[in-house]
C-alpha cells in the first residue's frame, strides 16, 4: 500500500534539507524555514499579480523575483544540503525584495507598508535560537525601516498614480500574511514545547534500551491501580520474572549479546500481555508484569504460557545462544494490602521459591490469610 503522507509535495519539501545524522531539533529548523518560505512565496505570487491587474508590470517583477528565488534556493538546498547557506539567502531576500518593492511603489502609503512583511524574517532567525544571528538581522531591519521613514517623503514624490483603493489592498494583505504567520509560528512552538514535555516525561518514564516501562514508571501505575482496585473491591495479579542464568549471557557471548537478550525478552513480554495489562523492566534482567482483575488460576496459565514459548524467543546474533528460559514469582492484592512494596515483596519471595526450586518455573505466594 502507497503511503500517499510520504509522497506528498509538502512532506518532500520538509525534507530536502535533511541529511542523515541530523537531529530532531534540526529538521525541525529546516521545515520552519521552508514553510515561511512558501507562505511569503504564496505571498509574492498575491502582490505581484495584484500589481501587474493594475498595470504595474515592472513594479510586479520584485514580489514575482522573491518567487522565484525561493524555488532556486529550494534547488540548491535540495542538492547541497548546506542549509547555513540556503538559511542565509533566504532571509535576505525576504528582507531586502520587501524592501525594493515598497520604494518601486513609492513609500509607505503607496505600498501599504509592505516594509513590514519583512518582520517575518526576523521571526525566523529567532526560532533558530542563534541569538547574535538573530539581533544581525533584527538590526539591519530596524535600519531599513528607519531609513524608510525619514526618506519616505523623497520617494513619495516619484509614487505611481496608485489609487488610495489599491494601497489600502496592499495593506489589508500585508496585515492579513503577516498576522497568520505570525499566529502560525506561536502555534508551533506552543505545540512544540507541549510535544517536548510529552517527550521528557516519556524518557522519564521509559526504560532506554529495552523500549518498555521502567521501575519509576511501575510504581507509579501500580499506586494508582492499587487504589483502584481497593476503591473498586476488584483484584489483581503481580508477576516478578527474572531471566535464569543471565550473567552468563554476558560472560560467554558479552555485553551486547545480553542487550540482545533483554531486548528481544521485552519485545516477547511485551507482545504476550494484554491491553490492559502492563510490564516494565524492574531492574537488571528482572521484569515486572501487573494484571488487572486477574486472579491467581488465570496468572498461572499465563505463566505457563510464557515459560513455554519464551524458549522460542530469537536473539539478534550471529553467534548461537542457549534458548532463554525464566523463573517467576506470582502473587495478588489483598485487603491487608496497604501499599504496593507489600506485593511486591510477597512476589520477589515467590521469585526466590522459583530460583532455588531449579529454576524455569513459577512459584507463588499468598498472603497469609489466603494460605
Amino acid at each position: 500500500m502507497i503511503n500517499y503522507e510520504n509522497c506528498s509535495i509538502i512532506s518532500f519539501l520538509s525534507s530536502i534539507a535533511d541529511k542523515d545524522g541530523d537531529t530532531q531539533k534540526q529538521k525541525q529548523e529546516h521545515r520552519l524555514l521552508i514553510y515561511i518560505a512558501i507562505a511569503m512565496s504564496f505571498g509574492g505570487l498575491v502582490w505581484g499579480s495584484i500589481a501587474c491587474l493594475n498595470g504595474l508590470t515592472m513594479q510586479s517583477l520584485f514580489p514575482y523575483a522573491y518567487t522565484f528565488a525561493t524555488i532556486l534556493n529550494f534547488g540548491y538546498l535540495y542538492f547541497t544540503k548546506n542549509f547555513k547557506v540556503a538559511q542565509t539567502f533566504q532571509i535576505a531576500i525576504s528582507l531586502f525584495i520587501p524592501f525594493a518593492f515598497q520604494l518601486s511603489l513609492g513609500g509607505f502609503i503607496a505600498s501599504g507598508a509592505v516594509i513590514v512583511w519583512s518582520i517575518l524574517t526576523i521571526l525566523v532567525s529567532f526560532t533558530f535560537q542563534k541569538k547574535d544571528l538573530a539581533l544581525r538581522w533584527f538590526y539591519l531591519y530596524i535600519v531599513l525601516l528607519i531609513l524608510s521613514g525619514i526618506f519616505d517623503h523623497n520617494f513619495r514624490q516619484y509614487a505611481l498614480d496608485i489609487s488610495t483603493d489599491l494601497s489600502i489592498l496592499f495593506f489589508t494583505l500585508n496585515i492579513t500574511m503577516v498576522s497568520i504567520i505570525i499566529f502560525v509560528l506561536f502555534f508551533y512552538f506552543i505545540n512544540g514545547k507541549e510535544q517536548l514535555q510529552k517527550e521528557v516525561e516519556l524518557l522519564a518514564d521509559t526504560d532506554l534500551l529495552t523500549n518498555i516501562p521502567n521501575r519509576r514508571y511501575f510504581f507509579e501505575h501500580a499506586a494508582h491501580e492499587l487504589a483502584r482496585a481497593k476503591r473498586n473491591a476488584q483484584n489483581f495479579t503481580l508477576l516478578m520474572i527474572d531471566i535464569d542464568f543471565f550473567k552468563s549471557f554476558n560472560d560467554e557471548y558479552g555485553h551486547d549479546i545480553g542487550d540482545e537478550v533483554l531486548i528481544s525478552f521485552a519485545d516477547f513480554l511485551h507482545n504476550s500481555i494484554r491491553e490492559v495489562d502492563l510490564v516494565c523492566r524492574y531492574g537488571g534482567e528482572e521484569f515486572v508484569i501487573l494484571m488487572p482483575e486477574t486472579n491467581i488460576e488465570n496468572a498461572q496459565i499465563f505463566a505457563q504460557r510464557i515459560i513455554k514459548d519464551c524458549r522460542t524467543i530469537k536473539i539478534n546474533s550471529e553467534v548461537q545462544v542457549p534458548k532463554i528460559t525464566i523463573s517467576i514469582g506470582i502473587t495478588h492484592l489483598t485487603l491487608e494490602d496497604e501499599n504496593i512494596e507489600q506485593i511486591i515483596k510477597r512476589s520477589d519471595i515467590a521469585l526466590y521459591k522459583a530460583k532455588t526450586s531449579g529454576r524455569d518455573q513459577f512459584q507463588i505466594v499468598l498472603a497469609p490469610q489466603d494460605r
